[in-house]
């Protein structure tokens, strides 16, 4: 890895290359061949040199237009991150399956599995706060964003067919009691500049972008002809702001 500073290139490493260049089989090899630490310290890995986060130039302190006008360089820094914003399905399914190892049949090992892909999932970038469905919206990745959903929604399913029993009592440091729960939160999770990922579609001006995500989440109650009642999710559409104390102060 690049961590001598001022590389441009610094945090990238092996993995980032990897993926980046759709290498998927040598991303494997490297996943499988490296000791647990070296497997957590690549897919942790940050690549924050100048070469992949936006411009910040003097004057420029903007993260929104920083993230608009470099995107083709901005990949959210993490090597998951990477997956999703190059719209690397199979890339995707393989970092998440090969990342603790050769795994026994154990229920614990697959207790393990499932802790450590939720704990990689759940990670944002050090510079925007952008989690992995943030980076689908950034590059309009509808795609991914869809194999994502599907991806955790099949994970509980499996949780729930070999009858491992709840999450959260199966190993108390679990992040989530759910796939579909760590799921939401990415949809609820908020950027540095307080945007979730529909509002990051939003003020990107990604119509279709934001189209998708709603009609994703909008729930059809009944449908009579041609005319359908729909429940439209508007805690997602117009999210509560969550704000510091400082700023709080400052409206008062």
């Amino acid at each position: 890895a690049y961590r001598q500073k001022p590389s441009i290139y610094h945090g990238e490493n092996a993995l980032h290359i990897a993926i980046v260049t759709k290498k998927q089989e040598l991303a494997l090899k490297l996943l499988k061949d490296s000791s647990e630490r070296e497997r957590i310290q690549m897919m942790e890995a940050c690549a924050t040199g100048p070469f992949f986060v936006p411009d910040k130039t003097p004057g420029r302190d903007d993260l929104f237009c920083a993230a608009c006008s470099d995107q083709h360089l901005y990949y959210g820094e993490l090597p998951l991150s990477f997956a999703v914003s190059t719209g690397q399905t199979e890339m995707w399914d393989n970092l998440l399956l090969h990342q603790c190892g050769a795994l026994s049949n154990r229920k614990s090992d697959k207790v393990e599995l499932a802790r450590r892909q939720m704990e990689v999932i759940a990670l944002t970038d050090s510079y925007l706060g952008h989690n992995v469905l943030h980076m689908c919206v950034i590059h309009r990745k509808m795609e991914m964003y869809e194999h994502i959903e599907r991806w955790c929604q099949a994970a509980d399913e499996k949780w729930r067919r070999e009858r491992l029993g709840r999450m959260e009592a199966m190993n108390p440091r679990m992040p989530f009691d759910s796939f579909a729960i760590m799921f939401t939160r990415l949809l609820k999770g908020r950027n540095k500049e307080h945007q979730t990922p529909l509002l990051l579609a939003a003020r990107l001006g990604h119509k279709d972008v934001v189209e998708k995500i709603v009609e994703r989440n909008t729930t059809l109650l009944w449908e009579y002809g041609a005319i359908k009642c729909s429940k439209v999710p508007l805690a997602l559409i117009d999210p509560k702001q969550e704000c510091t104390e400082e700023e709080e102060d400052q409206v008062k």
